[in-house]
């Protein structure tokens, strides 16, 4: 598949393998919708992991997908408009990660809260902030 590629070494990799097949299949349709709209390639970092993510990470379940797009010339699209694009689809956790080497974004399938609300996040350094309240104190 040309619009997926893959830090890892190859794409069937077991780290993909083993993700849920419910996440897999909003990466392949993801995947599939930038690159023929906007002819992006979806770079994966992570999926299935045992280890290096936070205690409760969804990595360790196979419910979760760290990423990035790169445009036809290979320059990181910006994270804005990642997070347009991954928010057409039906992810519940969303990480968005600025200060990654190739500013990206975290998508999980994690249990919703009540209300139906999912989770959303930025890091920024070592914090996690909520984006509503950056918003409302005027910081983003």
């Amino acid at each position: 598949m040309k619009w997926i590629n893959t830090y890892l070494k190859t794409y069937d990799d077991v780290d993909l393998i083993l993700i849920n097949d419910e996440v897999r299949d909003i990466v392949y349709d993801m995947g599939h919708y930038a690159f023929i709209t906007y002819e992006w390639v979806l770079i994966i970092h992570a999926g299935k992991a045992t280890n290096g993510h936070s205690k409760n990470s969804q990595h360790y379940k196979g419910k979760a997908i760290d990423f990035h797009w790169v445009d036809k010339t290979g320059k990181v699209v910006p994270l804005f408009a990642q997070e347009k694009v991954a928010d057409l689809f039906p992810w519940i956790g969303k990480g968005s990660y600025p200060g990654w080497n190739s500013p990206g974004l975290h998508r999980d399938l994690r249990k919703r809260r009540k209300y139906n609300e999912g989770y959303s996040w930025i890091k920024f350094g070592s914090n996690y902030e909520d984006p509503v309240e950056l918003i409302l104190e005027g910081r983003m």
